[in-house]
């Protein structure tokens, strides 16, 4: 099965080797999906803007 990432537009195979073949398991179109490294970005970008800032 073929997925599209909405945020980058790369094209992944989705196939039961995937980790997140369980989300997907049984549908015939995929909707909202996010390949892993967009995943991997927005989850880096949301813990470095938690960080307290170091003082001057």
């Amino acid at each position: 099965m073929e997925a599209r990432c909405m945020l980058c537009g790369k094209k992944d195979e989705i196939d039961k080797s995937h980790p997140k073949w369980s989300d997907f398991q049984g549908k015939t179109k995929i909707t909202g999906y996010i390949c892993l490294r967009c995943t991997a970005k927005i989850n880096f970008e949301a813990n470095e803007s938690q960080k307290v800032p170091k003082p001057m």
